[in-house]
């Protein structure tokens, strides 16, 4: 709070003050055994007004500390949270620090329990998804065990199922992960088309099964990133290519380079996305019309995931899409020369 600030909250002080110095010039004026001077009144007006602004000036520069830190509080809130108020000089502002202490050490005790709620929550979920991995892992091998009694169709079913259970229990691993992503990965420098290569092997059974033409078109490229997070992204955006295209439809990749980045396009023949909904398809639990469909049901997590997780990365995710016609999703990565050329530090933003 600036001086003039302080002496508009002092506003009416000062007018009560104004007001009353003319009533008693008036009396002093009328009362005719007082004998003063107009120019004596005026005087000791003068007199009195400099030593009210005078006060106002020691009486601001006494709390002027109170109010910078009440300012710096206001624009840094989170360092609001680093220790209480003690600056208070008189008993109104020691009511405000009170007041603002109290609020403090309640949102400090919401909050550690909160984050010891959020632990919790984090260490249960990653122990049922270590659980869980058991009975999938043992499906798998009693499917295969049992495959060569069984049709080959439903064997397939079967390996299908087991690995979508698998796909939506990655889902809430990496979704669990997503606030605390500064503490699980490692930037280093891949070959983007081993990074496909693998995506696609881990797909493979969806792809066959749909008797899907899979294509990789492009120049490899080396890029800078995570490989696991990355895999997982490009996990979110084939499966989802898979999932909308019929029977015997196309799925490729392509990689172009120019000389501010590197783009993976993954372009399907599906049944796209309808104008109406590609506003929305990154935000978190949207579905879409065809996502509501009974035989494509979605969680509407899959885009959300990647496009927040290509954001921590510093990479780029943009989609595309024509009704009935196909679906174009487009994952941009700047070169390894953009971080020297934008970030002395060369260090990632996230």
């Amino acid at each position: 709070m600036n001086f003039w600030r302080f002496f508009k909250d002092h506003l009416t002080h000062v007018l009560g003050f104004l007001f009353g110095l003319i009533f008693l010039n008036l009396i002093i004026w009328i009362d005719s055994s007082l004998k003063a001077s107009i120019f004596g009144l005026l005087y000791l007006d003068l007199l009195s007004i400099v030593f009210l602004f005078l006060f106002l000036i020691v009486l601001y520069w006494s709390r002027r500390n109170f109010y910078e830190e009440l300012k710096y509080r206001t624009e840094h809130p989170e360092k609001g949270f680093e220790e209480r108020l003690n600056l208070a000089q008189t008993n109104t502002n020691r009511a405000y620090e009170a007041a603002y202490n109290a609020l403090l050490d309640y949102s400090r005790l919401n909050n550690n329990e909160l984050v010891e709620q959020l632990a919790n929550q984090q260490e249960f979920i990653n122990t049922w998804i270590h659980e869980i991995k058991v009975p999938i892992s043992a499906l798998q091998l009693l499917n295969e065990s049992v495959a060569t009694n069984i049709p080959e169709t439903k064997s397939a079913q079967i390996t299908e199922e087991i690995s979508r259970i698998d796909h939506l229990v990655e889902q809430v691993l990496y979704y669990s992960r997503l606030e605390n992503f500064s503490n699980d990965y490692i930037i280093a420098k891949y070959s983007l088309k081993e990074i496909v290569k693998d995506v696609a092997i881990e797909n493979m059974t969806y792809i066959l099964n749909k008797q899907i033409s899979f294509n990789i078109l492009g120049t490899d490229s080396t890029i800078l990133t995570d490989e696991k997070w990355l895999k997982f992204i490009l996990n979110q955006l084939l499966s989802n290519a898979i999932k909308y295209t019929p029977e015997g439809g196309k799925v490729e990749f392509t990689i172009r380079t120019t000389p501010q980045e590197v783009t993976l396009s993954l372009t399907d023949n599906g049944i796209g996305i309808p104008k109406a909904d590609l506003s929305r398809v990154f935000e978190q639990g949207f579905t879409g019309s065809n996502g509501r469909k009974q035989n494509t049901k979605s969680t509407g997590l899959g885009l959300y995931l990647a496009s927040k997780m290509a954001k921590k990365l510093a990479h780029k995710l943009t989609l595309q899409s024509t009704e009935y016609v196909g679906t174009t999703v487009t994952l941009s990565i700047p070169h390894l020369g953009f971080y020297n050329d934008h970030d002395d530090t060369n260090n990632i933003t996230l």
